[in-house]
């Protein structure tokens, strides 16, 4: 009489594999936390250079990445910064109100410099900020930022968009206005002001997706925006 052949016995995971699956995961996290992070565009303050849709990566090193509580808004400290914002960045920063909430804006303005907004031009240490613009990226740029305007008049900005300052940015701070000029809660708000650069947390790189929300979802391949996907933020 022969016997019955034992079941098979399941293969357990080695030590090493689960290991390795580990410091995958620690990675991933320390990249995602310390070095890129992904956000999505929920507003229009930034358009043109930025739409409503629009999934993008950021650097989050480059200015000393916050060490934070997930969720929380809570700063335990910052590693070491290798650049300094510059005019014409754009940035993503810790709400003024809410740190638990990101804003993008662009930066326009460094500490020491004195900014004005008359008739909706906007200028920094007297020179239209235009020609910042201009000589950093160069007219010719396929992905040049257009300032954006428009007629609505909005609460935050006190009604009157046309015209701000003179004010000079306080010491370890930047002065932050978004791209669509006539519809953005930025500096320009009496409650917000100068941003610290204890709060900024990244700088805009490039857009990966771009998804257009009055497209219905059945219509992807015309909802999907392809030629965004892969464009550099100036």
């Amino acid at each position: 009489m022969t016997r019955d052949n034992p079941r098979p016995k399941k293969a357990k995971p080695t030590p090493g594999l689960a290991r390795s699956l580990v410091s995958i995961v620690l990675l991933v996290l320390a990249i995602r936390t310390v070095v890129v992070q992904a956000y999505q565009i929920p507003s229009g303050s930034m358009e043109d250079t930025l739409l409503v849709g629009d999934f993008l990566l950021a650097n989050r090193f480059i200015y000393g990445a916050p060490l934070e509580i997930a969720y929380t808004g809570i700063v335990l400290g910052r590693l070491p910064s290798f650049d300094s914002p510059k005019r014409g960045d754009v940035l993503i920063f810790a709400s003024w109100n809410d740190t638990t909430q990101d804003y993008i804006k662009r930066c326009v303005a460094i500490a020491g410099d004195t900014v004005l907004v008359r008739d909706r031009v906007l200028y920094v240490n007297g020179e239209p900020f235009q020609n910042i613009l201009d000589k950093r990226y160069g007219k010719t740029d396929p992905d040049y930022p257009i300032i954006k305007h428009d007629s609505v008049k909005h609460p935050w900005l006190g009604g009157a968009p046309k015209k701000f300052g003179p004010h000079v940015v306080g010491a370890d701070a930047v002065f932050m206005m978004g791209d669509n000029r006539d519809n953005s809660s930025d500096s320009r708000v009496y409650s917000h002001g100068d941003v610290p650069l204890a709060r900024l947390k990244a700088r805009a790189m490039v857009i990966y997706f771009s998804l257009n929300a009055e497209v219905p979802w059945w219509n992807l391949a015309d909802k999907i925006r392809w030629d965004r996907i892969g464009k550099l933020i100036y």
